[in-house]
C-alpha cells in the first residue's frame, strides 16, 4: 500500500496528486511506502491546560496567602484596639 509522504492518507500507485493535500506526489514510488507520522492533535488541549494550570496555580495561591496574611494582621490590630478601648 502507497501513502503519501506529505500528510499519510493512502494513495494508488498510478495518482500523480494527493487527494487529501493537493501535494504533487514523488515520482519515486519507494519514497510511498511509509506513511507519514503527524502529530496527535487531541494531547494539545490537556497538556496546554495542565501546563497552564501549573503556571498560573502557584502565584495565585501565593496571593490568597498574602491577603490572609493582611487579614490576620488587621483582625489582631482591630482585637487589640477594641480591648484597649481605643476605638
Amino acid at each position: 500500500m502507497f501513502y503519501c509522504p506529505y500528510c499519510g492518507i493512502k494513495v494508488k500507485d498510478n495518482e500523480h496528486y494527493c487527494l487529501n493535500c493537493g501535494e504533487q506526489l514523488p515520482d519515486d514510488i519507494d519514497k510511498r511506502f511509509k506513511p507519514r507520522k503527524k502529530f496527535n492533535r487531541r494531547w494539545f488541549m490537556p497538556l496546554s491546560l495542565f501546563i497552564f494550570l501549573i503556571l498560573l496555580l502557584p502565584p495565585f495561591y501565593f496571593l490568597l496567602q498574602h491577603q490572609n496574611t493582611q487579614a490576620k494582621f488587621y483582625f489582631e490590630q482591630g482585637e487589640a484596639s477594641i480591648l484597649a478601648q481605643d476605638y
